[in-house]
């Protein structure tokens, strides 16, 4: 009697919400990545002005509305969660592996990065004229030093084939 009792509640269950849902929907989304993640959607009208942060010990792009960073003659971006990196600012770019991006890039955390970048823009932006620490634009007009970007050039970092 009580198996009887059981088997018409567990019925009674399963079949009054699915009378009661009549309109059911059953759908299935599949992402498939093969290989590398596509290039970063990134174009920059102007070329930006870098700064190099003393304790960072590389340029970050000051001006534009991401991270952008200059090291050792190469350029690098985080798009979503995935880094990459370009010979020039405006790309083409190609995705750069985790353990492939250089030292400055991983020692600090991403959020550090830009703030530190954001005090050393607040910085120029004071006393344009007097400012101390090194900058770099792409176009050199407005450089001053040597730069710590514009290392010896040996490629690393760059996470892909040459």
């Amino acid at each position: 009697m009580k198996r009887i009792l059981l088997l018409l509640s567990t019925l009674l269950l399963l079949g009054v919400p699915s009378a009661w849902s009549s309109d059911v929907r059953v759908g299935a989304d599949i992402h498939l990545r093969l290989g590398d993640p596509a290039p970063a959607p990134i174009y920059v009208s102007q070329p930006p002005l870098f700064l190099s942060p003393r304790d960072l010990g590389f340029y970050v792009a000051v001006g534009v509305p991401y991270g952008l960073f200059y090291i050792d003659n190469y350029y690098y971006t985080p798009r979503g969660g995935v880094w990459y990196g370009a010979p020039h600012y405006n790309g083409p770019w190609y995705h750069v592996r985790p353990g492939h991006l250089p030292r400055g890039l991983m020692k600090y955390r991403y959020r550090d990065i830009i703030d530190r970048r954001d005090a050393e823009y607040r910085d120029y932006r004071r006393d344009r004229d007097h400012y101390r620490g090194e900058r770099y634009h792409p176009d050199d007009r407005y450089s001053k030093g040597k730069g710590k970007g514009k290392g010896k050039g040996k490629g690393h970092g760059r996470g892909h084939d040459d």
